[in-house]
């Protein structure tokens, strides 16, 4: 009676989806490292418009609120398969750990390219920084490379538009001379 007790409490952790536990904890990791080097940052600015931490803290809360939902769904899955049913191997074996590997490798890309659009943004200015990170972010998820480069420049160049011109709002423009020349 007690080993099928001490089952079933292990069966919730053996049938949990392991990659996408780490998913979760490492999305909550990305979104809590934003929280505590953006906690500093105003949220409006001095006319009451949104200030820099508006957005950041913004995304960042959804990005946690939306990882915590999807640790709840695994949970849940996890619960509702039932004690009975035991927990069975990945049957595409290595191809389907090939296949998880792409994709840790895929969110560490990722992640490192949002912390070079942070530290680059300043430098380059919005449009170049942001279409670089649209690029980037479309090559990732396998794109055709000129497609996606104008997409990614349409794209930053449309959310420009609706900053500045829409809402009022100044984005960071280039520091470097060639770049502030050109306009950027």
């Amino acid at each position: 009676m007690s080993g099928n007790a001490e089952n079933s409490a292990g069966s919730i952790t053996a049938k949990l989806d392991r990659v996408q536990a780490i998913a979760v904890l490492a999305w909550l990791a990305f979104g809590g490292a934003v929280l505590f080097f953006g906690w500093h940052l105003a949220m409006f600015n001095r006319r009451g418009g949104p200030g820099p931490g508006f957005f950041l803290k913004s995304l960042a809360w959804l990005l946690v609120l939306l990882a915590l939902a999807r640790a709840v769904i695994l949970v849940r899955a996890a619960w509702g398969r039932g004690a009975e049913q035991t927990f069975e191997p990945d049957p595409e074996g290595y191809a389907g750990e090939a296949f998880r590997a792409s994709n840790v490798a895929r969110f560490l890309a990722l992640v490192l390219t949002l912390t070079l659009y942070a530290y680059l943004l300043p430098k380059l200015g919005f449009l170049v920084a942001t279409t670089a990170l649209c690029w980037a972010t479309l090559m990732l998820f396998g794109r055709h490379p000129l497609r996606s480069l104008v997409e990614a420049a349409v794209a930053a160049f449309f959310v420009h538009l609706c900053f500045t011109r829409g809402l009022g709002v100044p984005l960071p423009e280039a520091q470097l001379q060639l770049l502030r020349g050109l306009g950027l």
